[in-house]
């Protein structure tokens, strides 16, 4: 399978995060200077200083019971509770629901019911109803007001939170219970800072370092098994509370044992460096930030760090030549380069800054983090055709480079309006004589013809590069991918065609692509033997390609060849550092085997090695969101959005934050406020016409899309998609509005011929000009099984029966499982040929096939219902109402030379 088509989808990973080493960390002194009397800053207040305070000694039991419990009550309890422990929790919460009907003043029931509730899945509610009656019952319970604590800071309640967790503290088992009590000062901590009580919240994180010192059984505690492996977590807490009150060398030291366990999170490391500049350390935090720039290969934090870092000390314009000195002692050290061009082209010197990219990029050979820099400078500057020259370029010096490419074309043909590259001016674009530069043009056609969902014109470009001598490796391998992925093909064809390219890679003397090519076959047959043979042969003959590797490593693992798998996926990372899929591959594998510390370890060297992986920097937001740092989690996703605010995974993950942290009105105002920043932001606009369209705001979204059909109205392939948006807001005249304005702006846009011409010839108007567009789009994509429909159903309408039955035959023939509407007009077709049998076996065919094409298509809501007419009228000998062809006025216009 080709390494292009197994893109990273990270932002559903990180399920569990819950193993790891048993290091126990010191505690930290407590900085002892709180004021004595209660201040006015709510951050200074101890715990004891906030009011209200809530008094266990002042709570009594609501009930106190006269009668000892039912029997019938106790044989259900303890039927719930076994069945609890037997993992059926629906069946538990029957059980106990009964119970307590019986026995409503048992606090013992009304526990179990609550959590009951919660491994069922029935909602915090109705959880924290039965606790807070249990807890009424009797106060003194330290399970059940920690419980309450933990469901009201799950909703965000934190007011409540603090008080049960404070009543958990003055519970008689609190000093009695250790792991219990390490819970309850960690879930308060949490609480506290959330309501910016820091000095509490100190307390509380200092109380559980002491505890985590000491002997715990953890087992039944995740939490805190998880700050056992992971306590670097509450040294962070500690040092950004230390240092939020000017306590610089308490913090200090809290994120130097932090940043000793995970010596590559950069997260860590800035601490480190604002903590230095706090204890006036100014030589060491330039140091370290200049260190940092390397060791992170120049990532727009560490630049960013260094500027802060100079700018703080009050040397901001000694940046350039500070850089300039440390290239000349590290010569090689292409991330101080980047650095510097950076910086560079923000002071105003671009041109010294490309210059210097230029340079790197001749110096390494092509790297990928080398082109990535030269093409943000080119797409910043609205560059749009250097940038791509650059990507076209890169793939011709390093051909197994495609997999780390392609998130700089997505970005170049997704991006704004500033730089964003169109298909026919890629066509145009002109590279030269040579047959690979001609090649990896050709590739990137095809893969932005299939990121816009012309998969004919894809195809047909992949096989015109794999024409193309020397064979062009990266063209074989996507073809043959997509000729695997081809779902309606039998696997005898796709066997067949498979060896065909196969056996011209032989041909043109390209033996260790052609035994790559026979073990991606046989991976994707799960004929692992096969597959790692012929794999193992490419190697051998001389491939050292990391697609090659990668599914040589994916083959070793079906067949349980751990071992060699994890070595050749450490190969491939450390000699192509931006190469996702492998660090994915080893997270997922150490996580899967219950090591989330080696996962961890992965996760650093990856955004270490390459900070601006938009897969690296989205499963970081997943960790953050498992260690419960949830600011630490928004930073990063800020970033992203700041970054990648165009990317539909990363506004996915928003989404998913934002509800996880209940704040989905924090998701729709930021999406507004990129809209209104960037409204030409399709990735944006379709999210919030997609909000608002659920909640029935339909004025909202069309508010959100008409500013972004002006945003983009010079645009024809953007307005094109404006009016597949107007179609599913069921606005079919403003997307035939649009339709026609893309056609003004590009007579020749081959999706739009095709759309607005099948969108006349179904409503029978304007059939002559809706015949010549659809022409056009056939006669560009000749393959293009839609295409040919809607000239089949074109020429049906004017008449033309024969002719229309030639096309949709053909239509027909280029899919092996036909769309069901193309069906139905072949139907209607033969038909009106007088060959009813026919008709009516492919009427039932697609009746068949609209189970298999999805619920959400407006097209095949009524056409069962006329499906099954048809088919009825003509088993029953009555004339079958099929669609309607041109009126005689039409026939009439046709003759003349004109249309209606």
């Amino acid at each position: 399978m080709s390494l292009l088509t197994m893109r990273t989808t990270t932002s559903i990973l990180l399920l569990s995060l819950l193993a790891g080493c048993s290091a126990r960390p010191k505690p930290l002194a407590q900085n002892q200077n709180h004021p004595t009397t209660r201040s006015t800053d709510i951050s200074l207040l101890s715990l004891d200083q906030i009011e209200p305070r809530p008094r266990l000694s002042q709570l009594q039991p609501t009930t106190q019971p006269t009668t000892l419990p039912s029997l019938p009550a106790l044989q259900l309890y303890a039927k719930g509770r076994a069945l609890f422990q037997d993992r059926n929790h629906t069946k538990a919460v029957d059980s106990l629901r009964s119970a307590l009907e019986l026995d409503k003043n048992s606090p013992e029931i009304n526990y179990a019911l609550a959590m009951a509730y919660l491994a069922a899945g029935a909602g915090a509610d109705m959880a924290i109803s039965r606790l807070e009656r249990a807890a009424q019952l009797q106060p003194d319970n330290l399970d059940t007001q920690l419980q309450l604590g933990r469901q009201y800071l799950a909703k965000s309640d934190f007011k409540n939170s603090i008080e049960h967790l404070r009543l958990a503290l003055q519970t008689s088992e609190y000093p009695l219970r250790p792991e219990a009590a390490a819970v309850v000062n960690l879930l308060l901590a949490k609480s506290l800072q959330h309501e910016g009580y820091d000095i509490a919240a100190l307390d509380q994180f200092t109380q559980l370092l002491q505890k985590l010192s000491g002997r715990l059984n953890v087992r039944g505690y995740p939490d805190l098994y998880f700050i056992m492996t992971r306590p670097e977590w509450i040294y962070m807490q500690v040092g950004e509370l230390n240092e939020k009150h000017g306590n610089y060398d308490d913090a200090f030291k809290s994120y130097q044992l932090a940043a000793s366990r995970e010596p590559n999170n950069f997260d860590y490391q800035a601490h480190l460096v604002h903590a230095l500049l706090g204890l006036k350390k100014e030589k060491d935090a330039r140091t370290l930030a200049a260190d940092l720039v390397s060791g992170h290969r120049a990532s727009p934090d560490s630049i960013e760090l260094l500027r802060q870092v100079y700018k703080r000390v009050g040397k901001e314009s000694d940046v350039i030549p500070e850089l300039q000195r440390i290239m000349q002692k590290r010569p090689g050290d292409r991330s101080i380069a980047f650095a510097l061009a950076e910086i560079l082209d923000s002071a105003g010197r671009s041109d010294e800054a490309r210059k210097l990219l230029t340079t790197t990029l001749s110096d390494s050979n092509w790297d990928s983090l080398v082109v990535s820099r030269l093409f943000d400078h080119y797409t910043r500057r609205g560059q749009t055709e250097p940038a791509a020259q650059v990507v076209i370029d890169a793939l011709v010096h390093r051909s197994d480079s495609a997999t780390e490419l392609d998130p700089l074309w997505q970005k170049l043909i997704r991006g704004s309006l500033k730089y964003r590259l169109h298909l026919a001016t890629l066509q145009q674009l002109d590279v030269g004589p040579d047959p690979s530069a001609q090649a990896s043009k050709q590739f990137w056609i095809s893969r932005t013809a299939e990121l816009q969902g012309r998969d004919a014109l894809a195809r047909a470009s992949l096989e015109r590069a794999v024409a193309l001598e020397p064979p062009f490796a990266p063209a074989y391998r996507e073809l043959l991918s997509d000729i695997l992925s081809r779902p309606d093909s039998p696997d005898s064809e796709k066997q067949s065609i498979s060896q065909k390219l196969i056996d011209r890679a032989t041909k043109s003397g390209q033996k260790a692509l052609a035994a790559e090519l026979r073990g991606r076959l046989a991976l994707h047959r799960k004929n692992f033997p096969d597959a790692i043979a012929a794999l193992d042969e490419s190697v051998q003959l001389g491939a050292n390609s990391p697609a090659v590797l990668y599914a040589l490593a994916a083959a070793l693992l079906n067949r349980g060849e751990q071992a060699r798998a994890e070595q050749i996926l450490w190969k491939i990372v450390s000699d192509w550092p931006t190469y996702d899929d492998a660090y994915l591959a080893l997270f997922q594998k150490y996580l899967s085997k219950g090591g989330p510390a080696q996962a961890l370890k992965v996760l650093q060297n990856w955004l270490a090695s390459d900070p601006a992986s938009v897969s690296a920097r989205l499963l970081q937001v997943n960790v953050y969101m498992q260690q419960d740092r949830l600011d630490a989690a928004e930073s990063a996703l800020t970033r992203l959005m700041r970054d990648e605010s165009d990317n539909p995974l990363v506004l996915s993950q928003a989404s998913q934050f934002y509800a996880a942290v209940h704040r989905p009105g924090d998701f729709q105002k930021l999406l507004e406020e990129e809209h209104a920043r960037h409204p030409d932001n399709r990735a944006a606009a379709e999210w919030l016409i997609n909000l608002y369209a659920q909640d029935n705001r339909s004025a909202d979204a069309l508010r959100i899309l008409d500013a972004a059909r002006a945003a983009v109205a010079a645009d024809p392939d953007e307005l094109y998609y404006i009016a597949h948006f107007y179609d599913r807001l069921e606005r079919k005249q403003m997307s035939e509005q649009v339709l026609q304005d893309v056609l003004k702006l590009d007579p020749k846009n081959v999706p739009a011929s095709n759309d607005l011409g099948y969108l006349w010839a179904d409503e029978g108007r304007n059939l002559r000009d809706a015949e010549t567009m659809i022409r056009h789009a056939v006669s560009s994509e000749p393959e293009n099984a839609a295409y040919l429909d809607s000239l089949g159903w074109v020429l049906y309408k004017r008449g033309q029966f024969e002719e229309a039955h030639r096309h949709l035959d053909q239509a027909i023939k280029r899919i092996p499982r036909p769309d069901p509407v193309v069906l139905d007009h072949l139907g209607d077709v033969l038909y009106r040929l007088n060959q009813p049998q026919a008709a009516v076996k492919t009427w039932k065919l697609s009746l068949n096939r609209l189970d298999d094409s999805g619920p959400n298509r407006e097209d095949l809501k009524t056409l069962k219902l006329q499906l099954r007419q048809k088919i009825k009228q003509q088993e029953s000998g009555q004339p079958v109402n099929v669609a309607p062809v041109a009126t005689q006025r039409e026939t009439q216009a046709k003759s003349e030379g004109t249309d209606n």
